[in-house]
């Protein structure tokens, strides 16, 4: 994504020296087919893009999702940069994000990729949030919710009912979702709700093995879906009792997690470097996830104890956080000099700050 550290510093200058003007996203409105319209005939691919923006129209209504052009795009660059090299690369995708500290990312029908903040934060390099995010075009490629729902359908119409509706009460960011996910569960048949159990963890290994095939050929280093998972499972280890979010929408096995070790080890891919781009946003999203006077102040911390010692790009990366931060507390002359800083420490170009 040329010219985002130009747009960032540009935007944070620009906030610092003038006050902002907030701006509502206006709300689509289109003719969506009801659920039942779409659950009632074969689940076809354009039928299933229709069911997934049917519930994008209500997502982006929530106030958990993210709407900031910046992280959008770095998404949508990296998703397509995966997407580029899959045989899913005819299809239509968009990435989102998710204002949620949880570490958790999810697909829906249709190409729809959400990543929660927290997901993007936990990912200790580029190669890992690249992992998660082939894992779940891997996913949509292989049409794993069309086939869930199929395999329920042979049981009954009630069963595709309870699973639509727990898919839409997990993606809640409610304090009750999970109590109406699990009613919903409930109310299918128990063989039907046993089958998709079995089902879901093969279609996990499935979107491994696709999501590991998008890295190599991407360029991203593929240790990172070994790191990524075998970090989740040792954090498993010592929270017993609070598993990470990821984990319990991706069900990880021993012998899933071997296969993807073993994959990795293989491949004898030089490490590949974070870009610009990368620190950038996760500066960015350490911000947006809080923006309470206390959560700015506690990032503007963390960004400074980063900035002493740091290398570039991550250098850069506080340095912007830091203005960032300093903006939003309407501390103008820190995010105007943390901003300069942020310009010389990525040996980008951009135009004169003064």
């Amino acid at each position: 994504m040329p010219g985002l550290v130009r747009r960032l510093i540009v935007a944070i200058v620009s906030c610092a020296l003038a006050a902002p003007t907030a701006v509502a996203p206006a709300r689509a409105q289109s003719n969506l087919p009801a659920l039942g319209d779409v659950a009632a005939e074969d689940l076809s691919p354009a039928n299933e893009r229709r069911l997934g923006e049917s519930i994008m129209q209500e997502a982006r209504r929530h106030p958990a999702f993210l709407v900031d052009p910046d992280t959008h795009d770095y998404l949508n660059a990296l998703g397509y940069r995966l997407v580029s090299v899959s045989p899913a690369r005819h299809m239509d995708f968009e990435f989102f994000a998710v204002r949620d500290p949880m570490l958790n990312a999810f697909a829906l029908p249709g190409g729809f990729i959400g990543v929660h903040s927290g997901l993007v934060l936990g990912a200790v390099n580029e190669s890992e949030l690249a992992s998660v995010l082939a894992h779940e075009i891997g996913h949509v490629e292989q049409r794993h919710i069309a086939r869930m729902l199929a395999k329920q359908r042979e049981g009954s119409y009630l069963a595709i009912g309870a699973l639509l509706l727990a898919l839409l009460a997990a993606r809640s960011n409610s304090s009750s979702s999970g109590d109406l996910a699990q009613a919903a569960i409930l109310g299918g048949q128990a063989a039907a709700v046993q089958q998709q159990l079995n089902f879901s963890r093969e279609a996990e290994r499935e979107a491994d093995r696709v999501g590991f095939q998008m890295l190599l050929g991407a360029g991203f280093d593929p240790a990172g879906m070994a790191s990524f998972f075998t970090r989740l499972q040792q954090g498993t280890r010592v929270y017993e009792s609070a598993a990470p979010e990821y984990l319990r929408t991706h069900p990880l096995t021993v012998e899933r997690l071997s296969d993807i070790q073993n994959r990795a080890r293989e491949a004898h891919v030089r490490p590949r470097p974070d870009s610009l781009d990368f620190h950038l946003v996760r500066a960015r999203l350490r911000v947006l996830q809080d923006e309470s006077p206390q959560g700015l102040r506690d990032s503007a911390l963390q960004f400074r104890s980063q900035i002493d010692g740091a290398a570039a790009p991550s250098l850069a990366g506080a340095y912007y956080g830091l203005a960032l931060a300093s903006s939003k507390l309407n501390d103008h002359a820190t995010a105007v000099e943390a901003a300069r800083s942020a310009r010389r420490s990525s040996q980008a170009p951009a135009p004169m700050l003064d």
